[in-house]
């Protein structure tokens, strides 16, 4: 019976994992909900990562001090606990190297991310830069916010645990899913 549901999970994997190359079909822009300074009210950004926090910046420049932000490059290592299905390598890699500033802004966001439902799979690309795409994806029926320092945690999982065969040292792609139906995928973007 186990043998079954391992099955059966591995097909649901493989029809909606994306095909290789350029960008996931369907995707749209994030939008940010969360407090500009502590114990403000949410206000809400629409962009990617990067402009988010920008943004955030702009209208608070003690954003980080104030949330405690770390401004320091993440290490490879599991920031947030990520228990979840992983699945390593099925993309077009990308330098490791590349995916830290998508994370480093993810980790700096301190509200959520949100992500609409679609007919199956709804995605997102929440970062890319150096042609390193950081993808939200929701498996619901109904929109769902998730905390993006969980997004970035997630991507920083991947990371970690997805570089280094020994064919890639130094590459990474990777799809992990997640408790409550979405799931982050890590791989080489247009951008």
């Amino acid at each position: 019976m186990k043998i079954f549901a391992i099955l059966a999970s591995l097909l649901a994997v493989t029809t909606a994992l994306p095909s290789g190359g350029g960008d996931i079909q369907g995707a749209s822009v994030v939008t940010f909900e969360g407090p500009v300074k502590p114990g403000g009210d949410d206000i809400k950004i629409t962009g990617d990562a990067k402009e988010i926090y920008e943004k955030l910046r702009e209208l608070n420049p003690n954003y980080d001090a104030d949330f405690k932000n770390e401004l320091a490059p993440p290490r490879l290592e599991a920031r947030i606990p990520a228990p979840g299905s992983l699945f390593c390598n099925n993309w077009p890699q990308l330098a490791v190297s590349n995916l830290h500033e998508g994370i480093q802004y993810l980790l700096g966001l301190n509200g959520k991310c949100y992500v609409g439902a679609g007919a199956g799979k709804k995605c997102i690309r929440v970062s890319c830069s150096w042609s390193a795409a950081i993808w939200l994806c929701n498996d619901n029926k109904n929109p769902i916010g998730v905390p993006c320092r969980e997004i970035g945690g997630t991507a920083n999982h991947i990371a970690h645990n997805c570089h280094g065969s020994s064919s890639t040292i130094g590459y990474v792609s990777g799809h992990m899913f997640k408790s409550g139906k979405w799931n982050v995928i890590v791989r080489e973007g247009n951008c």
